[in-house]
């Protein structure tokens, strides 16, 4: 992962990430774990729209777990291993906030839209779980980065 396109919380976001993923004993970093890590992000406007919207880890995080099999015994682990969905959302993120020319760094709030937009099913599952909408949140997200929300 190249972080020179990424700030300094969305690089954090990424690493946590790939922590909810191997806390949840999940061989592979998936979207819906990134989505888990802006739930656990004090202070962050990527979580606190989510939570807004009544998406808490508490609800969250055991619909993450079921949606991926735990990691087998006897299997070759590949640690932080990102799918290449999970890549798409991080370069994507990226040539947005490029394109929206302010610094050019992509934020959470840039990646929650991506996570959206993407399609992800195991994502929109958690949303339907929780009986949120993802386009309205997406919506919020776009909103606050027009607004300057980092």
């Amino acid at each position: 992962m190249e972080f020179y396109t990424l700030s300094k919380t969305a690089e954090a976001l990424y690493f946590r990430g790939c922590a909810e993923s191997s806390r949840l004993d999940h061989q592979y970093v998936e979207p819906v774990h990134f989505l888990l890590a802006m739930l656990t992000e004090i202070d962050s406007p990527a979580g606190d729209l989510l939570v807004s919207y009544g998406m808490t880890d508490p609800l969250v995080r055991p619909i993450v777990a079921r949606l991926h099999p735990v990691f087998e015994a006897g299997k070759a682990r590949v640690i932080d291993q990102l799918t290449p969905v999970s890549v798409q959302v991080f370069n994507a993120s990226a040539t947005l906030a490029q394109k929206r020319q302010t610094g050019g760094l992509a934020t959470p709030l840039y990646i929650l839209v991506i996570l959206i937009e993407l399609h992800d099913e195991n994502v929109y599952q958690v949303f339907r779980e929780c009986g949120v909408d993802p386009h309205k949140v997406a919506i919020d997200a776009g909103r606050s980065i027009l607004q300057g929300v980092s």
